[in-house]
């Protein structure tokens, strides 16, 4: 006996997706604002000049979202066959698809903004003057001092004292000195 079905060629498998996504975009308003949706967000992209892994983040959020829509409108075309009249365990079901694509619209809002909002601002923020550079700081140079004063320390601290790590005195007396100059 031969199988009455029709053979499933790649060819065959390909077209009936095909007519999936012309059914899905035919028959649900939210599915056709997501496509809207998409096509600006591809527009935009082109626009601002996105780099290779923002534009891959972008595609694979839109077929998030798309694909999330498409699995809801399936879920609620095979519930509506298994349950014509109101029942809550199908109320629930069609509730919980529409909830997993408002997930992924919600996420799918949220990598738009992280990638456009910074390009945007930058494209459309007015052009900065450059700051006004402060000259540095002026001190004394430790090497040469200023006229008047012995080499090390400024007047004000009085002549240098003798410490342990130039070598001329052990730790307790270098302790001792330190003290002393305080």
């Amino acid at each position: 006996m031969s199988d009455p079905r029709p053979r499933h060629t790649l060819r065959r498998a390909f077209a009936c997706a095909g007519m999936g996504v012309i059914e899905l975009f035919h028959q649900g308003r939210n599915a056709r604002l997501q496509f809207a949706a998409a096509a600006v967000a591809i527009a935009l992209a082109a626009c601002l000049g996105c780099s290779a892994v923002e534009w891959a983040v972008l595609l694979l959020t839109i077929g998030a979202v798309l694909s999330c829509e498409g699995l809801n409108t399936a879920i609620e075309l095979a519930v509506d066959l298994a349950s014509p009249d109101l029942h809550p365990l199908a109320k629930r079901a069609k509730d919980m698809a529409a909830a997993a694509v408002l997930i992924a619209a919600i996420a799918a809002c949220g990598v738009g903004a992280a990638i456009f909002l910074p390009k945007l601002r930058d494209e459309f923020a007015a052009p900065q003057e450059p700051a006004a550079t402060i000259p540095p700081r002026r001190t004394a140079n430790p090497v040469t001092p200023p006229e008047g004063e012995e080499p090390g320390l400024p007047a004000a601290w009085g002549s240098p004292q003798p410490t342990f790590a130039s070598g001329m005195l052990s730790p307790k007396r270098s302790m001792r000195a330190a003290r002393n100059a305080l």
